[in-house]
């Protein structure tokens, strides 16, 4: 990782974590903890005057004087002020070189003007040919002639947009524009940070057409901002300050930086409804949850909470645009069930819309499903508490059950946008929580950053008040221990049935419909965890019949060491809770590996139960 994006990792770590400590630091930038004191000396001293690192008693944290001048630093202008020792940079430079030609290019070229060696430019080659891969952009090399870039016109933009704009002035766009989209930005109150974007996505356009590079349509993209008034006033201010007509397709491009999230466009559901592509997407991801997992998704309830956050979403995939990582892997840890369906719906897009999808989108959408699958009462007669974040209604509301869950649910939410919480008193609510740096709050408001209610401690008293009010784990499950004597998926399968069987734990067609699934339907987790499930007919008790493997079992390239077979009564669906706790549990163990041992030491199944009920390492 280069200096540079070193810098800013650690950045948005400490923007969105109010004190971390070395070790944490050195763990999310993968370096020494030498390197991690030595990158923040040189980082202090780029922000000297407008923020400043600080370490207190072992924690780090960040503190802010400037915050507009922050807010550049944050959107790249510390690229900006990088010299050609950066490979980040020299990269850029090579970028936006092969882009502007027309012809092949020298290595020897680049590296005299980069003043660096050929061996220098062909290392930095080597890792620009694997970023560009991602927009589907070959970087060509021909004896005797050089370096040239094929790809499609999409490709190649959203490469120099997201790999070199930052690191280099405008080409074509002057003060004029960028204040256009300032004005735009603070009179329509969409994002800052989608203002910034917009610029370089602007930029960059009108230098292709100016080039005779022209946009073509863009499979699958919707632009749902374009009957919004902000759209029309920045095309309309665009082709007269350049004397151009924009086509269509150029627009749609250009207006892609504000069809990532919300923004405050107004959707018609009924639009929504009539897109052929994504109904039929919806109605793979609805009908596989409920068939793979045994639950019960009201198709219009479901289209109703997430079809928003999925069309936006579906943009992001297609733009190759990453979300901001703010949760920093504690989703998962948190939300186990909800992370795993996140999973399985990012798959089916992935595959619907041919596009690649990242972790980081799985922790917004499981937001989403653990709303809908346990929806908390609303209550009178609450404090107030102001929830500020760029992200979206999704984010807002699990702040709130996480706030309901560790300090009671005598609180009222209030939300407000970075564009739009400057001018609200704040000086009324019980507490703040934000996901971004704030400017002149009062120091008497109690403010928390969102990461830090994802602390481990957190963590620990949240599963352990869950556990106190909910029943005894015996009343909705029974628990099997199987003796493996088979080294055979199917034949330890088939054994594990007829355990169920003899003791009339199962219907008399639960073998047949289990053993008709093939291996690849089984739900494996990370770390060798296999999941087969099916109905039954037999009992009103969710069976969990567990096969403690000494000898490994391969399936689907995954080595198997535990099985947990279910059987899941065919009522369960009127009431899906103990399902999903049961789900929540099993996907957390999925990822922590003391509890996973704790189940292989277990002797017996008192033990096992015991485990279960408490649901931790004790």
């Amino acid at each position: 990782m280069g200096i540079l994006n070193r810098w800013y990792r650690l950045l948005n770590y400490l923007v969105s974590n109010d004190q971390v400590s070395l070790s944490n630091i050195q763990q999310n930038l993968n370096v020494s903890q030498q390197t991690v004191k030595s990158t923040i000396n040189l980082l202090n001293n780029e922000l000297s005057g407008i923020a400043q690192i600080i370490e207190h008693n072992g924690y780090y944290y960040i503190e802010i004087y400037k915050y507009n001048e922050f807010e550049n630093i944050l959107n790249g202008s510390l690229k900006q002020m990088s010299d050609y020792n950066s490979s980040s940079k020299r990269q850029a430079y090579i970028i936006r070189q092969l882009v502007e030609a027309k012809d092949y290019i020298l290595i020897q070229d680049l590296a005299d003007d980069l003043s660096v060696s050929r061996g220098t430019v062909n290392n930095d080659l080597r890792s620009l040919r694997q970023i560009s891969l991602k927009y589907d952009v070959i970087v060509n090399s021909a004896p005797n002639k050089g370096l040239k870039l094929e790809g499609s016109e999409f490709g190649i933009r959203l490469l120099e947009i997201y790999h070199s704009a930052d690191y280099f002035h405008y080409k074509v766009i002057t003060d004029e524009e960028v204040q256009l989209i300032y004005r735009l930005q603070e009179k329509y109150r969409f994002r800052r940070r989608d203002a910034y974007l917009l610029l370089k996505v602007l930029d960059i356009s009108l230098f292709r057409v100016f080039h005779g590079d022209d946009m073509s349509i863009i499979e699958n993209y919707i632009n749902y901002s374009r009957k919004e008034s902000y759209l029309d006033e920045l095309i309309t201010g665009i082709e007269y300050n350049f004397r151009i007509s924009l086509s269509e397709e150029e627009i749609d491009f250009i207006s892609f930086p504000l069809n990532l999230n919300a923004n405050n466009l107004k959707i018609n559901q009924n639009d929504l409804k009539d897109n052929i592509k994504f109904m039929s997407t919806f109605e793979k991801i609805v009908s596989e949850l409920n068939s793979t997992y045994f639950l019960d998704f009201n198709f219009d309830e479901l289209f109703d909470e997430i079809a928003n956050h999925l069309i936006f979403l579906i943009n992001r995939l297609i733009f190759k645009h990453s979300s901001d990582d703010i949760f920093h892997g504690e989703i998962e840890k948190k939300y186990p069930m909800s992370f795993q369906l996140a999973k399985h719906t990012l798959n089916i897009l992935k595959d619907a819309y041919n596009s690649e999808t990242t972790l980081l989108e799985a922790d917004y959408l499981a937001l989403y499903f653990e709303l809908v699958s346990k929806t908390n009462e609303e209550m009178a007669d609450r404090k107030e508490i102001a929830i500020i974040c760029n992200t979206g209604k999704g984010t807002a509301a699990m702040v709130r059950r996480q706030i309901e869950r560790v300090i009671g649910q005598d609180i009222k939410i209030s939300q407000f946008s970075e564009a739009n919480y400057e001018t609200e008193d704040l000086s009324k609510y019980f507490a703040i929580i934000t996901t971004i740096p704030l400017e002149s709050i009062s120091n008497d408001i109690p403010m928390i950053y969102l990461s830090n209610i994802f602390n481990d401690k957190y963590l620990s008293s949240e599963w352990n008040k869950i556990i106190s009010n909910r029943d005894d784990f015996t009343d909705d499950f029974e628990v099997v221990l199987h003796e493996v004597k088979r080294t055979q998926y199917e034949e330890l399968i088939l054994d594990m049935i007829l355990d169920l069987e003899s003791e009339g734990l199962v219907d008399l067609t639960f073998r047949d419909r289990i053993l008709a699934k093939d291996e690849s339907r089984t739900l494996i987790t990370d770390n060798g965890i296999a999941l087969p499930h099916e109905i039954n007919y037999e009992d009103n008790k969710i069976i969990i019949n567990i096969a403690k493997l000494t000898n490994h079992i391969s399936i689907k390239d995954k080595i198997i060491d535990l099985v947990i077979l279910l059987a899941i009564p065919n009522q369960m669906k009127e009431n899906d809770n103990a399902l999903l706790n049961l789900y929540d549990l099993i996907f957390g163990v999925a990822q922590n590996n003391n509890l996973k041992d704790n189940i292989m030491k277990a002797k017996s199944i008192n033990e096992m139960i015991k485990i279960f009920n408490e649901g931790e390492v004790k």
